[in-house]
């Protein structure tokens, strides 16, 4: 869509600054190395936008913002995909209303896709 994006480990990756957002995900808001780069961003002036299903947690204690999506308590599904879904379902959704928003069609985002695979 044309925005500055990077992740987290990627060896192309810049230093982390005041004035950027980290969005982090965790289904039990309480992962270790999760919470550690959302502490550590925070304490270089980053916001932290926490995606989660749970409403209390380590990681929303230092996050800006939280999403809390609702926790499935008898999944069908295996371990926290039921949650991994839900993330993918809603991006997916945030997705579509940035574009709305922005006016970036399809075919425009095609043309940054990866074309090597």
């Amino acid at each position: 869509m044309g925005f500055p994006i990077h992740i987290v480990g990627e060896p192309t990756t810049p230093a982390i600054e005041e004035g950027d957002l980290l969005i982090a995900i965790s289904g039990s808001g309480e992962t270790e190395a999760t919470h550690h780069i959302a502490s550590t961003a925070k304490s270089l002036g980053a916001s932290i936008f926490l995606l989660t299903s749970q409403p209390s947690s380590r990681i929303r204690d230092v996050s800006d913002l939280t999403l809390v999506l609702p926790n499935v308590s008898q999944p069908i599904l295996p371990l926290g995909s039921a949650f991994e879904g839900a993330v993918y379902i809603l991006l997916d959704a945030v997705v579509i209303l940035i574009m709305e928003e922005t006016g970036v069609a399809q075919q425009e985002m095609m043309k940054r896709h990866s074309n090597l695979e």
